[in-house]
C-alpha cells in the first residue's frame, strides 16, 4: 500500500480471509492455529462470499481486464474474476508444505480451482517442476522474480579487504531457513583455529529465534554470532557484509541470494531449490550440499583461504545479478504475459 501511495497509483482494498492452514502441525501453537481454523471455518466462509460479491461488482464497474492474484493464499478474486468471465494469471511463489508447513484447507480443490486460470506463473524452475504434474503444463510459465537494484546493487562494494570476515543471514529465522546449520558451522571453524570472523543473523525474534540465541551463548560463540533482529532497511547489511549465506532447502525463488549477488557479496548457498538456478557453482558463487554443515565448513573455510579467487566470484555474480534478475526485467516479463492473454 505504501508503494502505491507514494507512487499515486489508485487501489481498491477488499479483504478475505486466507485458505491456508497448518500441514501435518505438531508444536502446540500450530496446533491452535489449526484448531482455530477449523472453529472459525465458517465465519470464513461467510467473509469471503460477501468479499467475493464485492470483487465481482468491482470488476464490472472498474472494467478490469485481468485478475491477476500474486500469491497461492488467496483464492476469492479468482472466484470472481471466473464468474465475470475475466482471464486469471495465478502467481505462485511459495513452496508451501516443504518450506512453510502448510497447506491449501482443501488441496484438491483448491488445485482444480488454480488450474482454471488462464496462465500460471512459477518463480522458478524448481517450483514449475513441483506443479507440473498437477496442473495443465501448458499454463504454466516460469518467470523469475525481479529486485529493485536501485535498493541493492553496490558496484563500489568490495570484499574481503578486511582481516576480519563478516558474513551475514538474512531472512526469516525459522527450522527451514537453516540458522541452526550456520551456527554449527561456526562452532566447527571456531574450533579449527578460525576466529577472524562474525556472523550476523537478521530476521525477527521468535520463539525459535531465541532458542537459537540461547544455543549461541551455551556454545560461548556470543563473540562470533550477532543476531540484529527483524531490520526495514537490509541493503545496509549486504553493503557492509562479505559473505552471505542461504542455508534454505527449499527456497522457491532465492529473494536475498540475488539481494547479496547485487551487492557485491560473495554468497555460499545450499544445493537445493532455487538457489541452484542463481548460483553457477564455482562462478557466481558456491554451493554445499543442503543440509550438511560440515560441507558449509568446507566452503567457508575455501572462501577464507582463497579471498582473490572468491572475490572473482562475487563480482562475477553481481554481473549475473543485474543483467538476469532485476525489477524491470521482471516487469518486462509480466507486461508480455499480459499482452499474450489479451491477443
Amino acid at each position: 500500500q505504501q508503494l502505491l501511495d507514494e507512487n499515486e497509483i489508485p487501489y481498491i482494498f477488499i479483504p478475505t480471509v486466507n485458505w491456508i492452514i497448518p500441514d501435518h502441525p505438531k508444536s502446540f501453537f500450530r496446533r491452535l492455529e489449526y484448531i482455530v481454523r477449523v472453529i472459525t471455518k465458517p465465519i470464513a466462509i461467510f467473509c469471503n462470499i460477501i468479499a467475493e460479491k464485492i470483487y465481482q461488482k468491482t470488476i464490472i464497474n472498474e472494467k478490469i481486464d485481468i485478475v491477476h492474484l500474486n500469491t497461492s493464499y488467496i483464492y476469492v478474486p479468482a472466484q470472481a474474476a471466473i464468474k465475470c468471465d475475466v482471464p486469471v494469471i495465478w502467481h505462485l511463489r511459495e513452496f508451501l508444505e516443504e518450506d512453510q508447513s502448510k497447506r491449501i484447507w482443501n488441496r484438491k480443490k483448491g488445485y482444480q480451482l488454480i488450474n482454471k486460470a488462464n496462465k500460471i506463473v512459477t518463480i522458478s524452475n524448481s517450483l514449475f517442476d513441483k506443479y507440473k504434474n498437477i496442473f495443465d503444463d501448458s499454463k504454466l510459465v516460469k518467470i523469475y522474480n525481479g529486485i529493485d537494484d536501485k535498493q541493492y546493487a553496490a558496484l563500489d562494494h568490495v570484499i574481503l579487504n578486511e582481516e576480519k570476515i563478516k558474513i551475514l543471514m538474512v531472512g526469516t529465522i525459522n527450522k527451514s531457513k537453516g540458522q541452526i546449520q550456520a551456527i554449527k558451522a561456526c562452532e566447527v571453524l571456531v574450533n579449527r583455529g578460525f576466529s577472524n570472523f562474525e556472523l550476523t543473523i537478521v530476521g525477527g525474534m521468535s520463539k525459535y529465534a531465541n532458542c537459537l540465541k540461547e544455543i549461541v551463548d551455551k556454545k560461548n560463540l556470543k563473540k562470533y554470532i550477532k543476531f540484529a533482529g527483524l531490520q526495514k532497511n537490509t541493503s545496509k547489511f549486504y553493503k557492509s557484509s562479505d559473505v552471505v549465506l542461504v542455508c534454505s532447502k527449499y527456497e522457491a525463488f532465492g529473494r536475498v541470494t540475488v539481494e547479496a549477488m547485487m551487492a557485491g557479496c560473495l554468497v555460499i548457498g545450499a544445493n537445493s531449490g532455487g538457489t541452484i538456478e542463481l548460483i553457477e557453482d564455482g562462478s557466481t558463487g558456491v554451493l554445499f550440499e543442503s543440509g550438511d554443515y560440515v560441507d558449509l565448513v568446507n566452503k567457508m573455510i575455501y572462501v577464507i583461504e582463497n579471498k582473490n579467487n572468491a572475490k572473482k566470484i562475487a563480482k562475477n555474480g553481481r554481473n549475473v545479478a543485474l543483467q538476469c534478475f532485476t525489477a524491470l526485467i521482471n516487469a518486462s516479463n509480466i507486461r508480455n504475459l499480459y499482452l499474450d492473454i489479451k491477443k
